[in-house]
């Protein structure tokens, strides 16, 4: 069997894998190849072990603006967590009336439904999380709204969780937030609304049931 020098790529991987002394030997092509072989599969089993730790930390999004309470097992990103939405397009008609109205509309107003009758805007939040050394999580909480060509704040609140011993999930906050917002999302109506500045507390353990 015909020997070969080791080449200046492979020469890099079997001096990874083997002591000094062996480096001045020479191998053979099938020798070369199954320790090239090996250092490629222990690269790959080390990225895919990188990228399932990363995927055991990864935390949860906020995908609702209405932010829900924190626990104290929550994970706490990096940086700021944004959240919200917004619709913004273009319309046109040919009468008076500021947006185009629906077909089969009662009295000027939408009876039937929203879609594609409703004006520009959006809702955007910024939230940050934070951990202390004692071990309670604080959140601030700030949310700005843009409708009928008005910006207005709509959320401005901070919250902590895991600071009462007896009761660790509770969550006590302070400051504007939405409160009991029942709707009707065929016409954006809300039956029941409380928001407003206040301060509370959520997820209040008493005998078993949180409130």
């Amino acid at each position: 069997m015909n020997n070969v020098k080791m080449l200046p790529l492979a020469m890099a991987v079997v001096a990874a894998l083997c002591p000094i002394s062996v480096l001045a030997q020479d191998f053979t092509q099938q020798q070369i190849d199954a320790i090239v072989a090996k250092a490629v599969d222990k690269a790959l089993a080390d990225r895919q072990a990188k990228i399932d730790a990363a995927a055991d930390k990864k935390v949860d999004v906020i995908t609702n603006p209405q932010t829900t309470a924190a626990s104290p097992d929550m994970a706490i990103p990096f940086g700021l967590k944004f959240s919200g939405y917004a619709r913004y397009g273009a319309q046109f008609q040919t009468g008076d009336q500021k947006f185009v109205g629906v077909d089969g509309s009662y009295n000027g107003a939408s009876a039937i439904g929203r879609l594609g009758n409703e004006g520009n805007g959006g809702e955007f939040q910024i939230t940050k999380a934070f951990k202390s050394s004692q071990g309670a999580i604080w959140d601030i909480n700030v949310m700005f709204d843009h409708w009928s060509d008005e910006v207005n704040l709509k959320k401005a609140y901070v919250g902590v969780t895991n600071v009462l011993e007896s009761n660790p999930n509770a969550y006590i906050w302070a400051g504007r937030d939405f409160h009991q917002r029942p709707q009707q999302g065929i016409n954006d109506y809300f039956w029941m609304n409380h928001d407003g500045q206040g301060a509370g507390v959520k997820n209040f353990d008493i005998g078993g049931v949180q409130f």
